[in-house]
């Protein structure tokens, strides 16, 4: 394991489980681009960070999560190996809304000078 930061765009809805013993946790899917290439990451929030990601992301948002890393090596239907990425989130946000307060509002045709 690995301590891992990742930036990437939320792949599908946060899913809420529970563990055999009770506990809440949040799965979810980001997948983050770097040169031509797509990673996805697994990725599981606890506690806080659970009715966070359930409360606030959406698909599609950009997130940033930090926690350990796992790499999971497994044989995909061809016979060849693949690697997968799980990250134990300690810590996560979100970017805040784009808000454009300075946006002047769109002119009526009847305001346009020409």
């Amino acid at each position: 394991m690995f301590n891992a930061t990742v930036v990437g765009n939320l792949a599908r809805e946060p899913e809420l489980r529970q563990t055999p013993n009770g506990n809440d946790v949040c799965n979810f899917t980001l997948l983050s681009n770097f040169k031509d290439e797509t990673t996805t990451f697994e990725c599981s929030a606890w506690g806080y960070n659970e009715k966070t990601a359930m409360e606030y992301f959406a698909v599609g948002n950009q997130i940033t999560v930090i926690g350990t890393a796992q790499l999971n090596l497994f044989e995909k239907r061809d016979g060849s190996t693949g690697c997968s990425v799980r990250i134990n989130v300690s810590s996560m946000s979100i970017p805040p809304k784009q808000t454009n307060f300075n946006k002047k509002p769109a002119l009526t045709n009847e305001q346009l000078p020409f």
